[in-house]
């Protein structure tokens, strides 16, 4: 346990929201075994939320500012969670996510201005690609680069949650790897037929993730997507004020990279 670089926790918000929606888990056995960790760990610890339509991002932001206050956490990441159900009512939920995120940004300003940053990993790295005007290029999780690989049943997956149909190759029985690279650009396909390369977001984006595309519903693609929009016109329009306090606090954009948006690579990269 020492020897790690980065512990993850899954933690979905404060006690009566997290042991609602986490079942099988108690957010006060995971306070107690934080404790014990603190002990031994010489890693950074990553709360990771996942959002739900009945949960709130700022009551999972407010958990992470209590354990971040006694050093038991210090990144912090959430996303939507991955289901083909649509939200039940969206325009709520849409309405409820703005609030709450206007209010996160708030409070990161406010301990960006006193000399306290905090460090959350996506916001991190969206307000690289808002200072750069840099592009992704290709979908958060990179399927079309090639660049990593799952394996499962002797399959070879561009990502482990793609069903048995959508794998890319195939393990013969002396290990050899049998690739086919043309079902690559097919599982990126569906960008063109969404219209991301007119999207406002796509920069950032790169598309939405291939197993949302491939296997949900167009009604719940298409309500990420909005909800994709909202998030990163919210925080655009806060990029001039967090550039100008990044700036009063001699925080460069390497320094942002460093600190906490590199570790995107090693979440679901965008909410």
């Amino acid at each position: 346990m020492r020897r790690l670089w980065l512990y993850s926790v899954s933690i979905d918000g404060r006690t009566r929201q997290h042991d609602s929606v986490r079942s099988g888990t108690r957010l006060e056995r995971i306070h107690r075994s934080l404790e014990r960790l603190a002990e031994v760990r010489t890693g950074p610890v990553l709360q990771w939320s996942t959002l739900r339509e009945e949960q709130s991002l700022l009551d999972c932001f407010r958990e992470f500012l209590y354990l971040e206050g006694r050093g038991l956490a210090s990144h912090f990441f959430w996303h939507w969670v991955e289901t083909d159900e649509p939200y039940r009512d969206f325009p709520a939920y849409l309405a409820r996510y703005e609030r709450d995120l206007k209010r996160v940004l708030d409070v990161c300003l406010d301990r960006l201005a006193a000399g306290r940053p905090l460090k959350i990993i996506h916001l991190d790295e969206l307000l690289l690609y808002l200072f750069t005007g840099r592009r992704r290029g290709t979908t958060a999780c990179g399927v079309e680069a090639a660049g990593n690989y799952d394996l499962g049943g002797g399959r070879v997956f561009a990502c482990a949650d793609l069903p048995p149909e959508l794998a890319i190759g195939s393990v013969a029985a002396d290990g050899s790897v049998e690739l086919r690279e043309a079902e690559l650009a097919r599982l990126a396909g569906y960008k063109e037929r969404l219209g991301c390369p007119e999207c406002g977001v796509e920069a950032y984006c790169g598309g939405r993730c291939p197993v949302e595309a491939l296997t949900g519903t167009p009604e719940r693609l298409f309500q990420y997507c909005q909800l994709m929009r909202l998030h990163v016109g919210l925080v655009s329009a806060r990029r001039e004020e967090f550039r100008r306090l990044l700036k009063r606090r001699r925080i460069s954009l390497q320094a942002l990279y460093d600190r906490s948006a590199f570790m995107a690579a090693y979440t679901d990269v965008v909410p």
